[in-house]
């Protein structure tokens, strides 16, 4: 996911919008996974930010409100211009179902502060040495 607003030259932002970058992941049974990724955006405060979500798969995603928080598997991430890395352990309840991996990008009207969000380097796997 790269966030611009003139075609990709940039990694800015202006103005309100919420973007979203996804992919259908199966998480089989009796395994314990992980995604990695790395991650960079400012933003402003708790205003601009990327989330991580893993939703159901058919689960309607809009551009004027996000999904809920209760849904996120990531805490808000922002306030970073350099490259981030970022690991996530797919909690118990989550295995045995294919969900929908969102990543979302959310920005408000004032205060742009580049860079906007970007995903760059997922992983998707199972944690080594470990089954359920």
């Amino acid at each position: 996911m790269y966030i611009s607003n003139d075609n990709g030259v940039t990694n800015t932002y202006t103005g309100t919008s919420i973007a979203y970058a996804y992919a259908f992941v199966n998480f089989e049974a009796d395994n314990n996974y992980g995604i990695q990724f790395d991650w960079k955006g400012m933003g402003e405060s708790s205003y601009d930010y990327i989330r991580t979500y893993l939703l159901p798969i058919d689960y309607e995603l809009s551009t004027n409100t996000l999904p809920p928080p209760n849904r996120a598997i990531s805490g808000i991430l922002n306030r970073s211009g350099t490259w981030q890395s970022r690991g996530i352990e797919i909690a118990d309840s989550l295995v045995g179902n294919t969900w929908k991996l969102v990543f979302a990008w959310r920005n408000d009207s004032s205060n742009d502060i580049p860079p906007a969000g970007a995903i760059d380097n997922l992983i998707i796997g199972t944690v080594s040495g470990s089954t359920r």
